[in-house]
């Protein structure tokens, strides 16, 4: 038996299917700017497989990954990643922004983000428990982002139900052109996935070399 973590794997196809940054970029000068909305499960693994990823990608690069959480207890859950990931202080800039995600105030958006900080970020990543919470999220979100095109990616336990709206159709490109759907369990909880845990490679190499 082991242990198989939708999260930790789902975080990582995640960045690679909708990354936060160019990987071959040479501009060591610019830090990306993520936005974190919802500091679940998913969304504490999206920040650190990001770390990695930019720590790979820019280690000659003294500037830092700038990530803004958004969570009606931000700032209590930004100083609970430092605790478990002492390291990410010295890679990342966590900046807490505390709003409930379910009211009428985050709603209309207004106030979290100006338009210099607008202009800056780079993707936004909505991370919520409830996918129907992440769907009002995401659409709130993008009144804020619609001039500039940001892509905001909405992960979902399940692409299925409300999700449809968004995804299906051919109007869909000139209304929610810069939304993104991303299902977990779709992208993980598939055979080729699983086959590829640690116990099973180690599995099939001991029966090859036995053969």
């Amino acid at each position: 038996m082991e242990l198989f973590n939708v999260f930790e794997s789902g975080a990582r196809i995640l960045l690679d299917e909708y990354p936060p940054f160019n990987k071959t970029s040479n501009d060591h000068n610019s830090s990306p700017h993520l936005v974190i909305v919802g500091m679940g499960h998913i969304g504490e693994n999206l920040i650190v497989n990001a770390t990695r990823k930019w720590l790979d990608r820019s280690k000659n690069n003294s500037g830092l990954l700038r990530f803004s959480l958004i969570d009606k207890e931000a700032v209590k859950k930004k100083e609970s990643l430092y605790l478990r990931y002492p390291k990410l202080k010295k890679v990342c800039d966590l900046m807490p922004v505390e709003a409930d995600i379910r009211t009428l105030e985050f709603n209309q958006t207004k106030f979290i983000f100006n338009e210099q900080v607008q202009s800056g970020v780079t993707i936004v990543y909505i991370c919520m428990d409830n996918d129907l919470d992440a769907l009002r999220a995401g659409l709130a979100i993008r009144q804020q982002f619609m001039a500039l095109d940001t892509p905001i990616v909405i992960s979902m336990i399940q692409d299925k139900g409300p999700a449809i709206l968004l995804k299906g159709g051919e109007d869909k490109q000139d209304i929610f052109n810069n939304l993104h759907i991303f299902g977990i369990l779709e992208h993980t909880c598939t055979p080729d996935l699983i086959s590829r845990c640690t116990y099973e490679i180690l599995a099939r190499a001991i029966h090859a070399d036995y053969v």
